[in-house]
């Protein structure tokens, strides 16, 4: 394990992290153009790549949810304008070029050569143009966009064009962004309904969906696509020539993650994404496997309460919940990780290291009488000690330990608690129902969830911040104007000083109106056999491309 992945190395996370956040504040100048390869992948090796997913994949679409298992099936079968190298500066994809007008409202774009889709029809201007609108309807930076008056129009088939009414400078990182960048689609399927799934996976990366061999709760299959043409640079973190090394990636689900370890060690997969912290040491011990992390920023757990379901559509109540959780913030994670240097105790929901963390707000969570503090704050929330419904993902580890301890200070304190077992997807499923548990019972009061530390330490690409009212944010639905406006207004700070004046302000409101629940912070590794496996790439959420079979 080399310092820049070693958990223990926590100078090196921390640097790793600052450079690499700091580039999402400042790094808006892509390198120069990139020559185009003008020929599609060349022949692969008959191997196949069996891997035991961090969890089933239920859903295909992308853009109609944000769980991390889509986003990595759609990271296999669909391509970007843009991508992140591993310093996190946005590098040409799909594009050969692009133009920004000096007052920044026009962007001319200009495809590569080569593109095509997985049934072998050209990638055309107005495919990319369909997915960037339909992906700007949920998407936060988009919805930016779409309140600076983006308009997109097809010049011929290669070229399309922005235009904003405002400056946005952040459009080449938002379109590429590591955790929910413009997949492109073919236009036929990019211009379903943004709130209605896509279920036709015709794909412009460099792996094929096996739609006839897919098992949902058992096994999906994906193959290198013989139409994709990749880049000709080495693959960075997410950008680069993603090139297939395999002919076939095999996802095998094994929830119960010690036979999905045993099956590790025994050579039955090839890689298993994010192991149990508590088993480590068994793999660390075997000279076949091996674990890295691959994400030094680390991840964020997360309790989303239904903001329409009382009590939690008071947002006293949701604060009660924070002050259960940074009361006793180290219970959570050492259930959740156990190993120490995994993890750390985090007061900012800006993620601690950032350049965007601050200390604004968090002296009401140190010294406080938690009981009284809770039982003042769910009166005031009107609460009339009904079962709170939490969903318990038994599946998931992290998260299945997280809500156990959550429960068990809940009943401490002196709160009614209905844990709900579930499996992941049937949670992600069930998380869209805005119904209270007293009108419906697929109705929930909370919901476990954890996020890439990217995206949740800046406020534009924090999903779970959104609080536009009129419940067409992210599933919780917390509303508020005035939090709004200000996680809005970051995007318009222009200095060092004014982007820590608009965050310390973001976070004050934050602590009043309680979105979310973050959970400190974490690491997780992914592990391999170390005898047949090479090419694992770091830079995030785990990708495929690049891995070969050496045995």
């Amino acid at each position: 394990m080399s310092p820049e992945t070693h958990p223990n190395r926590r100078g090196t996370l921390r640097r790793t992290l600052l450079r690499g956040v700091g580039a999402l504040a400042v790094a808006l100048t892509l390198s120069s153009a990139l020559p185009a390869p003008l020929s599609a992948q060349q022949a692969v090796p008959d191997t196949t790549l069996t891997v035991v997913p961090q969890a089933d994949l239920a859903i295909l679409d992308p853009v109609w949810t944000t769980a991390q298992i889509t986003a990595e099936h759609a990271f296999l079968v669909y391509d970007t304008l843009f991508a992140l190298d591993s310093e996190f500066v946005p590098q040409y994809q799909m594009l050969e070029s692009h133009t920004v007008s000096d007052d920044g409202l026009t962007y001319t774009f200009v495809l590569r050569d080569g593109l095509a889709f997985s049934d072998g029809s050209p990638v055309e201007a107005a495919d990319a143009v369909a997915s960037i609108e339909r992906w700007s309807v949920r998407s936060p930076e988009g919805k930016l966009m779409n309140a600076r008056g983006a308009v997109y129009e097809v010049v011929d088939p290669k070229t399309f064009t922005l235009t904003l009414d405002e400056p946005f400078g952040m459009v080449e990182m938002a379109f590429g962004s590591n955790s929910r960048p413009v997949f492109v689609m073919r236009e036929e399927e990019a211009t379903t309904d943004a709130f209605e799934q896509v279920k036709t996976v015709i794909g412009s990366g460099p792996f094929v969906f096996d739609e006839e061999a897919w098992q949902p709760g058992s096994r999906i299959v994906y193959h290198a696509s013989p139409t994709y043409v990749p880049r000709d640079e080495p693959a960075d973190g997410f950008a680069g020539g993603k090139v297939a090394k395999v002919g076939t990636i095999e996802w095998t689900v094994i929830p119960d993650s010690g036979t999905a370890v045993n099956a590790l060690v025994a050579g039955e997969v090839d890689m298993l994404e994010f192991p149990p912290h508590d088993l480590l040491p068994v793999l660390d011990a075997n000279p076949t496997t091996e674990s890295i992390i691959i994400d030094p920023v680390g991840y964020q757990g997360m309790l989303r309460p239904n903001s329409y379901a009382p009590p939690f559509d008071k947002p006293e109540a949701r604060l009660a919940i924070l002050h259960i959780v940074q009361a006793r913030q180290e219970e959570y994670l050492a259930a959740m990780v156990g190993l120490p240097d995994y993890y750390e105790v985090c007061l900012t929901p800006f993620i601690c290291g950032s350049p965007f963390a601050t200390e604004a707000g968090t002296d009401q969570f140190k010294d406080a009488d938690l009981q009284a503090t809770v039982d003042e704050l769910m009166d005031k929330a009107g609460y009339d000690g009904s079962p709170i419904v939490v969903l318990d993902p038994t599946d998931q580890g992290v998260m299945h330990n997280m809500v156990l301890v959550f429960a068990q200070h809940l009943r401490d304190l002196g709160i009614n608690v209905d844990l709900q077992a579930t499996d992941w997807g049937t949670l992600v499923t069930r998380r869209t129902n805005k119904n209270p548990p007293s009108e419906d019972p697929d109705g929930y009061h909370i919901f476990p969830t954890w996020w890439g530390g990217y995206s949740m330490q800046n406020p534009i690409t924090n999903v779970p911040l959104d609080t536009t009212p009129g419940g067409s944010n992210w599933y919780g639905w917390a509303a508020d104007e005035e939090l709004e406006a200000l996680r809005l207004s970051f995007a318009n700070a222009a200095t060092e000083a004014e982007r820590k004046a608009t965050m310390d302000a973001i976070q004050e409101r934050f602590f009043q109106v309680v979105p979310y629940v973050f959970v400190g912070q974490f690491y997780r590794p992914v592990a391999f056999r170390s005898d047949r496996v090479d090419g694992v790439l770091a830079g995030g959420t785990p990708v495929f491309w690049n891995i070969e079979k050496t045995d």
